[in-house]
């Protein structure tokens, strides 16, 4: 069974990869900071009078692969910022939707099948 786990802290480091490098692509980019551009909506842009929130965050995933890594770190992203700022789940599509986690795995293959549920082809000789 694979185990897909992203971590966040918030933290200064010095050796940092930014998420444009590590994300090459941008719907992978757009999945992992879509808690950000969220709350960035949420305030209107910042142009409410008040100046909006600088989040330096620092996130480790493991295991799985560039697309599902990227919705691991949006699943935590989210969680922390609804600790942060918790008025943001109650708005639709807002931050408890991303905050929910995605429990599917992919089912073994069995003993005798050709995968978790196809059998071999058959055969007539």
């Amino acid at each position: 069974m694979s185990g897909l786990v992203g971590r966040v802290w918030s933290l200064f480091h010095e050796h940092i990869l930014l998420a444009p490098d590590y994300f090459r692509d941008s719907a992978s980019r757009e999945a992992a900071l879509q808690p950000l551009l969220l709350l960035l909506a949420s305030d209107g842009g910042g142009g409410g009078g008040e100046e909006a929130p600088y989040y330096d965050v620092a996130v480790r995933v493991a295991g799985g692969g560039v697309m599902g890594q990227a919705q691991a770190v949006r699943t935590a992203l989210a969680r922390a910022l609804l600790v942060r700022r918790p008025q943001l789940a109650a708005k639709a599509g807002g931050l408890a939707a991303l905050a929910r986690w995605d429990g599917r795995v992919v089912e073994r293959k069995k003993p005798g099948r050709a995968g978790a549920r196809a059998g071999f082809t058959w055969v007539k000789r």
